[in-house]
């Protein structure tokens, strides 16, 4: 029976990190739409940007790094570092549409993420194009591994226990990025097999990709709980009218 996180729940606190004064904007943002959504707990911002702001509530936790996009995945894969007992981490483009101290897990659960929409790592190899001549030589490594058919989660909706095999994991994600400094989830995927971490599997409305939608009114009734505008899909944020957070200039 799955037990819901409530907002009293000691320890359980929502995680964002922003590095450069666009995905910080981003992430205040998506906790506007977080407090709006309900959610009155704890929320802690990584950040190198100046951020003075009080109307949300938030921590703010000072960061002298870089504002290059995969240097900022030098913190992503050690968020460990930075969670709560109990830490639900958003990505800066995603917009909550409900309030996440209802996320359906188990009490128990050390890791939970919904799947990508690369299923399996051998359909990110076949079918993801991006940036292929540089992504090529991880691809090779993570072939080698025999890793074809490890299930592909996107780490952009990610919740985590703090234990010491959590703990474990998240040096073992760190690690690998370090080999290749790129594709943080294909480190995830080598980190997971060799720590043997099960992933508990987040339901796709708790990770939803706004294409599939015309609006958030059509997402809402839909059941979806967070949308998620990764990637190429970041550009219908304005056509949604969902970045009307105003507050805060970095």
């Amino acid at each position: 029976m799955n037990t819901l996180l409530k907002q009293s729940t000691a320890g359980f606190g929502v995680l964002y990190l922003g590095i450069g004064a666009e995905y910080t904007d981003l992430c205040l943002n998506s906790i506007s739409y977080l407090r709006k959504a309900g959610y009155t707990g704890p929320v802690r911002l990584v950040t190198n940007c100046n951020v003075e702001l009080k109307s949300l509530s938030i921590e703010v936790v000072n960061s002298s790094c870089g504002a290059g996009s995969f240097e900022s995945r030098t913190f992503k894969t050690s968020l460990y570092t930075y969670g709560f007992r109990r830490t639900l981490f958003l990505d800066s483009d995603t917009v909550p549409l409900a309030n996440v101290a209802t996320l359906p897990i188990k009490w128990y659960t050390d890791i939970a993420m919904a799947i990508d929409l690369h299923p399996t790592v051998a359909h990110v190899l076949e079918y993801s194009s991006n940036d292929p001549v540089r992504r090529e030589p991880e691809y090779r490594y993570t072939k080698e591994l025999n890793l074809l058919e490890h299930p592909y989660y996107n780490s952009g909706v990610l919740y985590f226990k703090k234990s010491k095999k959590i703990e474990r994991l998240f040096r073992a994600w760190h690690s690998e990025w370090q080999k290749f400094g790129a594709e943080d989830q294909l480190a995830l995927v080598r980190a997971l097999a060799s720590q043997r971490v099960k992933v508990a599997e987040l339901p796709y409305v708790w990770n939803a990709r706004p294409r599939a939608f015309h609006s958030i009114a059509e997402a809402q009734e839909k059941g979806v709980n967070i949308l998620h505008f990764l990637s190429r899909q970041r550009g219908l944020m304005e056509s949604f009218g969902v970045l009307n957070f105003t507050g805060g200039k970095q």
